[in-house]
């Protein structure tokens, strides 16, 4: 009897430990997500230089690149669909 519970108490405690990892996880990820200092698209760190050059910034050269390529596809596509619209 002694040892199922024994065993019982290993399991709890790797249990809480799992849970104290996650936990620490999700607070590592929201201080990330609030801080300027990781890029919120691929959680990368933002370099210190563009940190200073574009303060508030809140992705990495890389992502922004990105966004801005679907930026300028979603507008263009958005100018067609209302021309193409007060034609008919």
């Amino acid at each position: 009897m002694t040892m199922l519970s024994s065993t019982a108490n290993n399991d709890e405690s790797t249990t809480e430990k799992n849970d104290n990892q996650q936990v620490n996880a999700v607070r590592l990820n929201n201080i990330r997500m609030c801080s300027n200092q990781f890029c919120l698209e691929c959680n990368e760190p933002i370099s210190p230089e563009r940190q200073f050059q574009y303060p508030g910034t809140r992705f990495c050269i890389n992502c922004e690149e990105k966004i801005a390529v679907k930026r300028s596809f979603l507008s263009s596509y958005k100018r067609r669909f209302n021309r193409n619209r007060n034609q008919t």
